[in-house]
């Protein structure tokens, strides 16, 4: 096991938006145009070393932190029903089947998800239950971890490819459907799950309430619960600061203490370890007053506590993950004084 001589904190933060390559621009806009600019953030990432991650999305790069394995395709299912209080064997193959609401646009279908289009427990129950009935006989069993999270167990490993549900939301769902040699199987099982539901007497009473319908689910983060044990090894990290349910259950399963994200780094418990602190992605992802908003009580509540913590010598080592790249920060580099302030397209160029 290793032996940690050093404290350090790892601060993962909230993930750009995909496919938005002009982001950076409205967010730096923001930036300059803000009452508090983040003169203490583009200070640090300028001194810092930086170095690019061999994993972007947010699960692969939390799996990768927490065990030191890259994978593209973590297994998100198997390990988030760990956190929702299940215990998915090992020989299983495990399924995300998230409800979500599909809404018709021109000649698509837009997908929604969210607390504003999930069931109630006792919805989901009824739902779940009535999608068993119908693929009994396909060997599917669907089960409710919570409201949101709905799992599908499978017999043995589908031979397609999905894709996670953040990278659909209010996106045409045509782009996005399961693609492999079982493509055809299993987009005809898309197909008949929203059949089901739509015809459920659960979004009769929804539309009756003027609520949104539960007609569907997205399959995603499919697979089985890695081959680990105390002797196999463990994490760098002695706590995680989270509040993701995959990121919990991963913790979880690796032995590593789990704790809530504090509302400033003055709550962090400091000590002669490396500790992770996971950020939630946010609401408003393409927002970029939103991220602006972020950065600015991460600046305020964050970054001027640590520096002061790092001049004091309470901590040794501070790494933020951002866009994509890892920036260093140690009471060395932090006297880098020469290097000058840049902006966030420069930054993470």
């Amino acid at each position: 096991m290793r032996i940690v001589t050093s404290s350090r904190l790892s601060l993962v933060l909230p993930s750009l938006p995909d496919e938005n390559p002009e982001f950076l621009q409205y967010l730096q806009a923001c930036a300059e145009q803000a009452s508090e600019p983040l003169n203490l953030f583009h200070k640090l990432l300028a001194r810092a070393d930086k170095m690019a991650m061999p994993v972007t999305d947010r699960h692969s790069l939390v799996f990768y932190l927490l065990s030191g394995e890259v994978q593209t395709s973590p297994p998100v299912a198997a390990l988030r029903a760990l956190a929702d209080g299940l215990q998915p064997a090992d020989e299983a193959y495990w399924l995300c089947a998230d409800p979500v609401h599909l809404h018709p646009d021109l000649d698509h279908l837009l997908l929604f998800s969210g607390e504003s289009f999930s069931p109630t427990p006792a919805q989901a129950r009824q739902l779940v239950e009535e999608l068993n009935q119908l693929f009994r006989e396909d060997a599917l069993e669907f089960i409710v971890g919570t409201h949101e999270h709905w799992y599908l167990r499978c017999r043995q490993a589908p031979d397609v490819s999905f894709t996670p549900l953040d990278k659909v939301l209010a996106r045409n769902i045509l782009h996005f459907l399961p693609v492999g040699p079982e493509q055809a199987t299993w987009r005809r099982y898309l197909n008949e799950m929203q059949m089901q539901m739509t015809a459920s007497e659960v979004n009769r009473q929804r539309a009756e309430s003027a609520m949104a319908e539960v007609n569907s689910v997205w399959c995603w983060g499919g697979g089985k619960l890695p081959k680990w044990s105390p002797e196999y090894g463990s994490s760098a990290f002695s706590r995680v600061y989270t509040q993701q349910a995959f990121s919990r259950g991963l913790a979880r399963y690796m032995r590593v203490e789990v704790g809530d994200v504090p509302g400033s780094a003055g709550e962090c418990v400091l000590d002669d370890t490396e500790q992770l602190l996971e950020f939630a992605e946010l609401a408003e992802r393409d927002d970029p007053q939103a991220f602006m908003r972020f950065l600015s009580g991460f600046e305020r509540d964050y970054l001027q506590v640590l520096c002061s913590d790092m001049k004091q010598g309470k901590l040794d080592e501070l790494v933020i993950y951002f866009a994509g790249q890892r920036f260093c920060l140690n009471r060395k580099t932090m006297r880098r004084w020469w290097r000058r302030p840049r902006q966030l397209t420069e930054l993470l160029a």
